[in-house]
């Protein structure tokens, strides 16, 4: 094993996007998250894999200020403009992009894209070609831009941007019926007419006079691999020799399906590939795409396990870009191979194993147990709500939501377990770590007493889950606690929801909040606090302050995440002196009842006021090291500002597994 510090040098992504709009652009945030789902995840389907490439947006109008990039973070950086009226109008943009392409590098690419007819009408832009699609709406040619972008950002993760992306279109001549042949020139048709693809046609593309096979398996190699599967392709010489030759050199490759009736034989070397079913000539554009994602992935995956490899320093390791099969278990030069999520099936395993019985398949996640054994059997708390500034900060809910899916299932696949005190609203944070505990808890599934994450309901919330709900929180391995009412609370109203919505009600719920989130901190190991929202809040102080004060109180480990903007990243601003930090109680008076409701609160409960001087005072106290979380002062610092979530997961990971270490180590002592 190798040392667990080089998990943490600097980390950088082989590839960020940016997304930038004005923000009265209508279509802003609904292309972003298209964007977003597209190139990262869809983080409404947490169970899904995407391709994790990092999306960030930039936004602004007249009068605010545009947050500026970080080109540090990554390798490469693409930069897509979304230039429709408000943008080319506003003086402010015209700055933002005349100081972007001054930014202009090998490493960093700009890509305008017309959405009004005057785009193109701009000084900083006019030697650069835009992306233009048939009218002005990435929603109504989105199957069009989609081509263009992926096009775009396998050339620019490949180091050659000018170059022109090939299709090699890999066929048999010998069907009966000619499906294969003529849908392949049907395909070469269309890729001319329609996209900036070049494509590789055998005959047409063979020059005279020089060996036909080298020239082949040499267009193979620099090529993106269309395997058009016919009823007589996998009986061909050449379409296997064209096949095989692709996944020796691990050719991103996809195979659309022409089978008609009954094929006795399928030839083995085109499984473990992306298929999709033609079924008539409006295909093209998803077959296209299919395959420009699956390149785009193949070369991001590889270079994203590059630099984890190298940051754990372990040399062992045998990178393969996608899932193992026994065609690639051939090609291992060592006895290690790391290879993309999601982890092998274990029937999967076992046949791999039972031909290379010494060679350890890892995922990343599964890279990273290796350096956090002591989180085992731990119990990790997250504190978590959306942040209404996070556009400030470089995205919207669903990279809120990502960081913390790619967190709950790293903890989880060690072998940690979740909990969280949360309610039961749709697409909430609760469902989101039910979802994911079922998913990837390690251990057997057939025992309902193992469980891998807590949920900590307070009164009245509970009152409200029913024998099915509680049936689904049993299948999926989710511990449901329910706290009792608080003291104030008369008897007879212990059975009663009771809405927050007079002062008397808000009352009982922050003192039943506070309470829930008392015994929880019992509980736990150690903290996440993640985003939060300032105001609109049910309780004593909004929630993810207040468990960070209750945490703070046991002085547990806390893992400050301020890169997203909320109440974590005003707590980092207090912990570091910042000056003008707008306060907490400035925020949450924007809701009108606050105030009242802090005057009746005191008054009831004078031993422990709500007194906002007294906590921000406290939180100013503390220093980085303060946060007893085994993590260095500098590497807190890192990790209160990073959006990283590659090398935010890396330093939650190394410092609970720091600190539980010491625990443990303490606990056996005794």
């Amino acid at each position: 094993m190798q040392n667990q510090d080089s998990m943490t040098k600097k980390i950088k992504m082989p590839l960020s996007v940016y997304i930038l709009f004005h923000k009265d652009n209508k279509e802003g945030i609904e292309n972003y998250t298209s964007i977003y789902h597209l190139l990262c995840r869809d983080s409404e389907r947490p169970l899904t894999n995407g391709m994790d490439i990092p999306v960030f947006l930039r936004t602004g109008g007249d009068t605010d200020e545009i947050p500026l990039i970080d080109f540090s973070q990554s390798r490469e950086t693409a930069i897509f403009l979304l230039i429709d009226n408000h943008m080319y109008c506003c003086e402010k943009w015209q700055q933002y992009i005349h100081d972007l392409c001054d930014r202009k590098t090998e490493d960093v690419a700009l890509y305008p894209i017309q959405l009004c007819k005057q785009a193109l009408d701009n000084t900083n832009l006019s030697k650069i070609q835009f992306i233009t699609l048939t009218s002005f709406s990435l929603k109504d040619n989105w199957e069009e831009f989609q081509t263009k972008i992926l096009d775009n950002l396998i050339r620019l993760i490949k180091g050659n941007s000018t170059r022109k992306n090939k299709l090699f279109i890999s066929h048999s001549k010998n069907d009966k019926d000619k499906l294969g042949v003529s849908k392949a020139e049907e395909l070469r048709d269309y890729l001319s007419s329609n996209t900036k693809l070049d494509s590789f046609f055998d005959i047409n593309d063979i020059i005279d006079g020089h060996e036909f096979k080298k020239q082949i398996e040499a267009n193979i190699e620099n090529s993106l691999l269309l395997i058009f599967n016919s009823n007589t392709y996998s009986e061909r010489e050449w379409c296997i020799i064209e096949s095989i030759s692709g996944k020796k050199n691990r050719v991103p490759t996809i195979v659309v399906d022409l089978v008609n009736g009954v094929v006795k034989r399928l030839f083995p070397y085109i499984g473990n590939l992306p298929v999709i079913r033609y079924n008539s000539n409006e295909d093209w554009p998803l077959i296209i795409n299919l395959l420009l994602r699956t390149a785009l992935e193949q070369y991001y995956q590889d270079r994203l396990l590059q630099e984890m490899k190298d940051i754990t320093n372990d040399k062992e390791c045998f990178i393969l870009p996608n899932a193992p099969e026994l065609f690639s278990v051939g090609l291992l030069k060592s006895n290690k191979c790391l290879y993309p999520e999601p982890p092998l099936s274990t029937e999967e395993r076992n046949i791999l194993a039972s031909f290379k019985p010494d060679t350890t398949f890892l995922t990343p996640v599964q890279l990273y147990s290796h350096y956090s054994s002591n989180i085992k059997n731990k119990k990790i708390a997250i504190s978590i709500s959306e942040s209404e500034d996070i556009q400030t900060y470089g995205g919207d809910k669903a990279l809120l939501r990502d960081i913390t899916i790619e967190l709950s299932r790293h903890i989880l696949i060690i072998g940690g377990k979740l909990v969280y005190g949360g309610d039961l609203r749709k697409f909430g944070f609760t469902e989101l770590f039910r979802d994911l505990s079922y998913q990837y808890g390690q251990l057997e599934k057939t025992n309902r007493t193992v469980k891998y994450f807590t949920n900590y309901f307070a009164w009245p919330i509970h009152l409200k889950i029913d024998k099915d709900k509680e049936a689904e929180f049993i299948e999926d391995r989710v511990e449901i606690i329910k706290v009792d009412a608080p003291t104030e609370c008369l008897a007879e109203d212990k059975n009663e929801y009771i809405e927050p919505i007079n002062l008397k009600g808000k009352y009982l719920w922050a003192k039943s909040l506070t309470k829930m989130r008392e015994e929880m901190e019992e509980n736990v190991h150690a903290r996440i606090i993640l985003g939060g929202k300032v105001s609109e809040f049910q309780g004593k102080y909004t929630g993810v302050l207040e468990e960070f004060l209750v945490s703070m109180d046991k002085e547990h480990p806390i893992y400050l995440i301020g890169g997203f903007g909320g109440v974590a990243k005003i707590i980092v601003d207090l912990i570091e002196q910042k000056e003008n930090v707008e306060s907490f109680y400035n925020h949450a008076i924007n809701a009108e009842i606050y105030k009242e409701f802090m005057d009746y609160y005191n008054k009831n409960n004078n031993k422990a006021p709500i007194d906002y001087n007294t906590v921000e005072e406290k939180i100013r106290n503390i220093t980085s090291n303060g946060l007893q979380n085994g993590l260095t002062e500098k590497e807190n610092k890192i990790l209160f500002r990073s959006t990283n979530v590659l090398e935010i997961v890396a330093l939650v990971l190394k410092g609970l597994n720091n600190i539980l270490k010491e625990e443990d180590e303490t606990q056996s002592f005794y």
